[in-house]
């Protein structure tokens, strides 16, 4: 009988843990979001949009269509203006499908009218649900070096 007492015990002790772990991230204690960023990204010189660039938000990539299209979805933690959001855009195809493009990082902005379908959870204005935000981006050819050739 000893035994199994410390059996449920040490059970119930590891559920009172799981729940307390839960109830740190869940809703109304931690600001959050499904951000989606999605734009276009074309070459400086022409205008025309640009295919086969990597985008990466945080540990997600995705590259831009033959529209110079992309969508890219991450979940983040924190309230608008908490969380540095960075994207970072990268040629991985050379010359191939338009020219030379230099990589670029950029920082996004999350403000408050970002967040949509979420709301206040309490006193502290907890944002929650879903945030959007498009960010188009221009990118500038550079030329080929010897060492390339």
């Amino acid at each position: 009988m000893k035994l199994s007492s410390k059996i449920i015990a040490k059970i119930l002790t590891l559920c009172g843990i799981s729940l307390a772990c839960t109830a740190c991230y869940a809703p109304g204690y931690t600001d959050y979001a499904d951000l989606t960023v999605r734009g276009i990204v074309t070459d400086e010189a022409s205008g025309d949009p640009v295919e086969g660039i990597k985008v990466g938000l945080n540990w997600r990539e995705t590259t831009t269509d033959a529209e110079g299209v992309y969508r890219i979805s991450v979940e983040i933690l924190g309230a608008p203006g908490e969380y540095p959001v960075e994207i970072t855009l990268d040629d991985i195809d050379g010359e191939q499908k338009g020219g030379l493009f230099g990589s670029v990082t950029e920082q996004i902005e999350l403000s408050v009218s970002d967040f949509v379908g979420g709301g206040r959870l309490n006193k502290r204005e907890t944002y929650f649900g879903a945030a959007e935000k498009t960010a188009d981006f221009t990118l500038t050819q550079i030329e080929k070096s010897d060492e390339n050739e």
